[in-house]
């Protein structure tokens, strides 16, 4: 994407990743389940996954060259350093997140309602 920011304008360029990125996501909620299509959920799955891998990656570079642009000649690094700094927050968040959820009772974390008969 490095070409395409040189070429198109950076912004834009970034723009684009970060909306790949939430069309990716917001599509991997709304994919159907195995029994309603076959194996053609786990295919879409995987294919916006990768969707999302190259968005992230992108986003990454694109966010650093960014940052560097348009900081202060004396704080390039400091500014710069932010934007390695926030994916390891939001790695160890998910990850805190994550651990405080599988703690929880199976029962509380059924994804389908059960109903009493």
């Amino acid at each position: 994407m490095g070409h395409f920011g040189d070429r198109l304008g950076r912004k834009r360029v970034m723009l684009a990743t970060v909306a790949m990125m939430g069309v990716a996501s917001f599509a991997i909620g709304s994919l159907p389940t195995f029994d309603q299509v076959g194996l053609l959920a786990p295919v879409l799955l995987v294919v916006l996954r990768v969707v999302q891998g190259f968005s992230a990656g992108a986003e990454s570079a694109g966010a650093s060259t960014l940052t560097v642009e348009h900081s202060p000649v004396g704080k390039r690094g400091f500014f710069t350093s932010f934007v390695m700094v926030g994916y390891a927050v939001g790695c160890s968040l998910a990850t805190i997140v994550f651990l405080t959820l599988a703690l929880l009772p199976a029962e509380q974390t059924r994804s389908t309602p059960r109903c009493s008969s």
